[in-house]
């Protein structure tokens, strides 16, 4: 990603409560899948909530997968997403994950953070699962906690930064509680 784009979409961040509405940038998020698959719905319903989440900053988000890829694809501002595990919500028994293993990363190099990311779909479904009663399984409920931590990944990939805010989806943790309900606090 080019440094004057960052500069852009740092100046909207900053401005946009004063700057008329214009005409969004596009970022092409390609997610690539492992082998265990995922939901069609809680895909759409990520897609739906990261974009929802990141439309203050006047970005619109274009999603291609990187089985569908043509050979040699051309892309303006582009940002890839690993899916690991298994993106949906099978009637998987809940198992304890260790506290503080994250839901998702960007990744950095020297210091540099680069617009490759992974998120850790096992480890979401499993966060969701802890607050789901009655056994319940819903794909729109793991697509909006995908969403979100989309969101709060692409945050860092479009900033260039580390830093996490007080509140919101950029905060430096979100709860099982935050992923799996209607809103945000």
């Amino acid at each position: 990603m080019s440094m004057p784009f960052v500069r852009v979409l740092i100046a909207w961040f900053a401005l946009s409560p004063l700057l008329p509405a214009a005409p969004p940038a596009t970022v092409t998020v390609v997610l690539s899948f492992e082998r265990n698959g995922y939901s069609t719905g809680a895909v759409n319903a990520m897609e739906r909530e990261a974009q929802s989440l990141l439309a203050s900053s006047h970005v619109r988000l274009e999603w291609q997968l990187q089985d569908n890829l043509p050979g040699h694809p051309e892309f303006g501002e582009m940002v890839v997403l690993k899916m690991s595990g298994r993106c949906a919500m099978d009637a998987v028994p809940v198992i304890p994950d260790e506290l503080g293993l994250p839901l998702g990363m960007t990744y950095a190099s020297d210091g540099e953070i680069l617009s490759f990311g992974k998120i850790d779909c096992d480890r979401v479904r499993q966060s969701v699962q802890r607050v789901l009663t009655g056994g319940r399984h819903d794909d729109a409920v793991l697509g909006r906690a995908l969403g979100r931590v989309v969101a709060h990944e692409m945050h860092h990939m479009l900033s260039r930064s580390k830093a996490h805010t007080a509140q919101g989806v950029t905060r430096k943790s979100l709860s099982s509680a935050d992923l799996a309900r209607e809103t945000l606090p």
